[in-house]
């Protein structure tokens, strides 16, 4: 019987501790986890009194110091991008914008496309970015066939 009455409290105490351990490494998992980071913390606006189509994840960057341009910290300068806001709309390398300050987001298969495309947002630009010319003319010409012209 006293086998019985000392095991009650031999089994409360070791589960006590077990469960103490667990709710340990649980704080540790939770403190090693890599904080999400900001590119740049200059923006051209700020996001919540924007309203630019862009959505609430696009990541801020300015790149008025850096001659790169940088997106979700993948270097786009070397990428094609089309900009919408031109009247005679055209591919061509990105580092050939005159981008200072901007925006970007991934957008998910832009104007249908079957792939997603990069949207650099600057003052007097909108371009989207792809990463081959053959990509950025696909697109381009599915936006062309949905404008109102």
């Amino acid at each position: 019987m006293t086998f019985k009455i000392s095991l009650g409290p031999t089994l409360l105490a070791i589960l006590s501790i077990a469960l103490l351990g667990c709710e340990k490494s649980e704080q540790q998992q939770k403190n090693q986890e890599p904080a999400k980071s900001i590119v740049a913390s200059t923006v051209v606006e700020d996001a919540a009194t924007s309203s630019s189509p862009l959505p609430s994840s696009a990541v801020p960057v300015v790149s008025a110091q850096a001659p790169e341009i940088l997106c979700d910290k993948v270097k786009v300068n070397q990428w094609v991008g089309f900009d919408e806001s031109a009247k005679d709309a055209q591919c061509k390398k990105v580092e050939s914008y005159n981008i200072a300050e901007y925006r970007c987001a991934v957008e998910k298969k832009a104007f249908g496309a079957d792939f997603d495309a990069i949207h650099l947002l600057s003052k007097d630009q909108s371009i989207f970015i792809y990463s081959s010319m053959e990509k950025c003319n696909q697109a381009k010409e599915i936006w062309q066939s949905n404008s109102p012209e």
